[in-house]
Formats: structure tokens, C-alpha cells, sequence
């Protein structure tokens, strides 16, 4: 089965102000952008980019194709 997906936005931008080990929480969305529907056991990984040791994140599913 091919899963399809598409970046949507951001709750802030790469160039946003953090201080030195100040905590904060980067959010990202994503379309399902594919035909098929993504299960419940879904999962994003970091597979580029700069290493923010982010978390993995369970799709909060299932996602039907159009949805975010």
C-alpha cells in the first residue's frame, strides 16, 4: 500500500527566536494527499533536516484521503 502526504503548514516558521535551552513545541500538518486512507497505526519520522530529537508522533487516525 503507497501512503501519500503533503505539508501544510507550521505553527511557526524555521527563522522564529528560541533562547538557549528554552523548551518549546513545533507542530506540523499534513494532508493525506493520497488515494488510500492512513491506518491508525501510523507513524511520522524525521527522515531529513535539522536533528530536533523530535518525538514520534501516532497518526491520530484513521485519516481519510483530503483530511489533515
Amino acid at each position: 500500500m503507497i501512503y501519500n502526504a503533503r505539508f501544510v503548514k507550521e505553527n511557526f516558521g524555521d527563522r522564529h527566536k528560541v533562547k538557549s535551552r528554552e523548551s518549546f513545541l513545533k507542530t506540523w500538518t499534513f494532508r493525506n494527499n493520497g488515494d488510500n486512507e492512513w491506518p491508525l497505526d501510523s507513524v511520522f519520522i524525521q527522515t531529513n533536516g535539522d536533528n530536533l530529537e523530535a518525538s514520534t508522533q501516532l497518526v491520530n487516525g484513521p485519516v481519510r484521503p483530503g483530511d489533515e
